[in-house]
């Protein structure tokens, strides 16, 4: 196996859990944002030296990326979360949640939160 693709596999699992630590921290302090983006501007240049190697070399190590895949994802539930606690809070906060009719006449709620909102 080519030892400079596990290195940088390794930098990449290194980096979600970082940001899994940092996504649980956001929610309680803002100031962790700045670590965050430090986190994903690192995962990009891991990301760019990854893809400048061969395609077969780095398939080779399926242990490596099914954690990354893993990884990943649950980071991505964790700011879907994140967003939806903050939404709910300035809706509970600012009540802003629009009621309409739909064309049957029934009642119903249009969410308009940060995360869906029209521009």
């Amino acid at each position: 196996m080519n030892q400079e693709i596990q290195t940088i596999l390794q930098e990449i699992i290194q980096l979600l859990e970082k940001e899994k630590e940092l996504l649980v921290l956001s929610i309680k302090n803002h100031d962790v944002s700045k670590q965050l983006e430090e986190i994903i501007e690192q995962k990009k240049s891991a990301l760019s030296k990854l893809s400048e190697q061969n395609e077969e070399d780095i398939l080779q190590n399926k242990k490596e990326l099914e954690t990354i895949k893993l990884l990943n994802e649950r980071n991505i539930e964790l700011a879907k979360n994140n967003l939806n606690f903050i939404d709910s809070m300035f809706e509970a906060i600012f009540c802003d949640e629009a009621k309409q009719y739909t064309p049957n006449g029934e009642l119903t709620s249009q969410k308009e939160g940060l995360v869906n909102k029209k521009a």
